[in-house]
């Protein structure tokens, strides 16, 4: 798949599981979409206190996308609602460096509300080594813009910082890759 040819998905949970019962409840209910030619990458958070403890990535063939994340009420997917299931959206890349965090980096995820959100700016941003932009696919969006931001684990804190000067409307979680399904 071409970066071009593709839609990102992006699917936040918000849960006080612990990672084990939670990742068990993920895999069975995304087991069902994976014959649908996506590829599901799962993201946990650390260091930072988000309101998104997982964000899932599923990246679509631009030609077969379909909000099958969204087919009844998601929540009800994990038992006695310990899971809250916020759909971002759909999303273009606009720009695509890196797939998969290698093991010393973690992936800090902003989450840009504005659609006026200035992209060089986050461009400017110093100490990250890769840098993935996704814009709204669709007006529905939960945020106009995503940014996955790829750095060394041992510099997060001041790169961290850096956001911190750039907008109070997007929100920032520091994530490592906890698994990858792909099909």
């Amino acid at each position: 798949m071409k970066i071009k040819d593709t839609i990102v998905q992006f699917v936040c949970y918000e849960t006080s599981m612990n990672t084990e019962a939670f990742v068990v409840q993920w895999e069975r209910f995304t087991k069902r979409f994976l014959n649908k030619g996506i590829e599901v990458t799962l993201q946990e958070q650390i260091l930072v206190k988000n309101k998104f403890r997982f964000v899932s990535r599923n990246v679509w063939p631009q030609d077969s996308f379909q909000f099958v994340f969204m087919e009844g009420r998601l929540s009800h997917n994990f038992p006695e609602g310990h899971v809250k299931v916020v759909e971002a959206g759909g999303y273009t890349p606009l720009q695509i460096e890196c797939n998969h965090a290698k093991a010393d980096t973690i992936k800090i995820i902003v989450f840009a509300k504005s659609p006026q959100t200035d992209i060089d700016a986050y461009k400017k941003i110093t100490g990250y080594r890769h840098l993935n932009i996704y814009e709204a696919y669709y007006e529905s969006c939960k945020y106009a813009y995503i940014f996955e931001f790829f750095v060394k684990e041992a510099g997060a804190d001041d790169f961290r910082k850096q956001l911190d000067l750039q907008n109070n409307l997007v929100e920032v979680g520091v994530y490592k890759e906890y698994a990858m399904l792909a099909v």
